[in-house]
């Protein structure tokens, strides 16, 4: 978790707390652009569609290096906005791979220990 004092010199993976969420855009069917209010200063957000709740969860990215994304002029270059914008990562995707990973060697454990079975059998019969 990092406070809007530490933002401009932030760097990597972070949480970020805002008083107020507002909508910016959509840069994609996927993504879409929000103004994170924290300490009367603007947090530009990268984040998944129809996103309101708090807290934000994700990397911080210097503007200098934005040219994916197209931010509005007050935004990117404000004298009240943050040098650096968040592009939130969703937790959900990496816990439902993470279950699907398990579920899967669950299954090859299981497949396996048939295999061993059928092999003790094979040699008891003989």
């Amino acid at each position: 978790m990092v406070t809007a004092s530490e933002l401009d010199h932030g760097s990597g993976y972070v949480s970020v707390v805002c008083t107020k969420l507002a909508y910016l855009g959509d840069f994609s069917s996927r993504e879409s652009g929000y103004a994170c209010l924290m300490d009367d200063r603007v947090l530009a957000v990268v984040a998944d569609a129809d996103r309101a709740d708090v807290p934000l969860v994700g990397s911080l990215t210097q503007f200098n290096n934005a040219a994916r994304h197209q931010w509005p002029d007050e935004i990117s270059y404000g004298g009240g906005s943050f040098s650096v914008y968040l592009t939130e990562k969703s937790i959900r995707s990496h816990q439902i791979a993470a279950v699907l990973c398990i579920v899967g060697e669950l299954v090859l454990a299981g497949f396996l220990v048939r295999a061993i079975r059928r092999r003790r059998r094979a040699r008891i019969a003989k």
